[in-house]
């Protein structure tokens, strides 16, 4: 009888997540689709080199994207290429002028030579999405 209570709570959490996520990311992609365009630069190049690294060492990497438009710059979905990517922005929006900043976390366990991360960002920009790569050297 407790198991059954248990697991009935249990599925009514991961329903109202799901649904909760559900709702977010429509509003999410609402703000994109139905915001004034606006233009957007990346402080790094779009395809960046890491170098060397060890394969035993999360390692960190920070950007920053930058409105260079007249409207609020609004971000959407990130992800990445690679499972072993974890993707973080410190906000969702940025005002004319103002940036956001973007923390890649490379878990290179099990990778071996040369690797490539593709990070696309989705943009209220003429471009909806964005690519910045990557590449790094496991030592």
């Amino acid at each position: 009888m407790k198991n059954n209570r248990l697991i009935t709570i249990l599925l009514f959490g991961l329903v109202f997540f799901l649904i909760f996520k559900l709702i977010y990311k429509k509003k999410e992609e609402n703000a994109i689709n139905n915001s004034k365009l606006t233009e957007l630069s990346f402080s790094i190049d779009s395809t960046f080199n890491l170098g060397a690294i060890s394969s035993t060492n999360e390692r960190k990497f920070i950007f920053f994207i930058r409105n260079i438009g007249i409207n609020t710059l609004y971000i959407g979905d990130i992800h990445a290429s690679c499972g072993c990517t974890y993707i973080k922005t410190n906000k969702k929006k940025a005002a004319i002028s103002d940036s956001i900043e973007v923390m890649l976390k490379i878990n290179p366990e099990n990778k071996v030579g040369k690797n490539l991360i593709i990070a696309t960002i989705k943009a209220n920009t003429i471009n909806r999405n964005h690519q910045v790569k990557i590449i790094y050297n496991i030592e």
